[in-house]
């Protein structure tokens, strides 16, 4: 009967040492778990900043279209202008001139 003791707290022991090991791996997957986790939250970081440059270069992008289009209309407030003052001009050269003679 002794042995049979000897054996039973045998057992109990490799069991304690499998329930040890068992709780090492839970443990070791839960640090991996963790890291990946980890990894995940940069990554998120790093693609919320690329959005965060993304609309900033988007905004820049139109900024800069603004900055075209007021430039465009200048250019073409500049030539209906030209182009009023080419049309008097014709106007004038069309009139006829009248000439005064002073004889002295």
């Amino acid at each position: 009967t002794l042995d049979m003791i000897v054996q039973t707290l045998d057992m109990i022991g490799q069991t304690l040492d499998m329930i040890v090991q068992t709780l090492d791996m839970i443990g070791q997957t839960l640090d991996m778990i963790g890291q990946t986790l980890d990894m995940i939250e940069q990554t998120l970081d790093m693609i919320g900043q690329t959005l965060d440059m993304i609309g900033q270069t988007l905004d820049m992008i139109v900024q800069t279209l603004d900055m075209i289009g007021q430039t465009l209309d200048m250019i073409g407030a500049d030539i209906r202008h030209d182009s009023a003052d080419i049309r008097h001009d014709r106007a004038d050269i069309r009139r006829p001139q009248l000439c005064s003679v002073t004889v002295t």
